[in-house]
């Protein structure tokens, strides 16, 4: 269980530099109620909710972009994908014929 001192909600600034940037954003009263019970909920601030909130969007959109990237990539010509798989296969190969013969001597 999360304890936290008496009043104070987890993500809640408590110093006063951090209050002196915080900024009032309008949304209609039911979005506010919401908010503030979905934070209740999770027994954090209002402000700790909704940075959650945007965290997860703006994850997300990376992954979206990542996923349109990767729905873009021309798959045509994937020949050199082959030879350099098996330059790697063989480097890292090497590599470990080589360190196991470090240790057996």
């Amino acid at each position: 269980m999360l304890r936290v001192p008496c009043g104070m909600l987890h993500g809640m600034a408590t110093d006063t530099s951090a209050k002196a940037l915080m900024t009032t954003i309008k949304v209609p009263q039911p979005l506010r109620q919401r908010i503030a019970g979905d934070a209740a909920h999770e027994g954090v601030t209002a402000a700790a909710f909704l940075t959650g909130l945007v965290d997860r969007y703006e994850r997300d959109r990376r992954f979206a972009d990542v996923r349109r990237a990767y729905a873009g990539y021309d798959r045509g010509d994937d020949s050199d994908y082959a030879e350099l798989t098996q330059t790697w296969d063989r480097l890292t190969a090497e590599d470990l014929d080589t360190a196991e013969g470090t240790e057996n001597a």
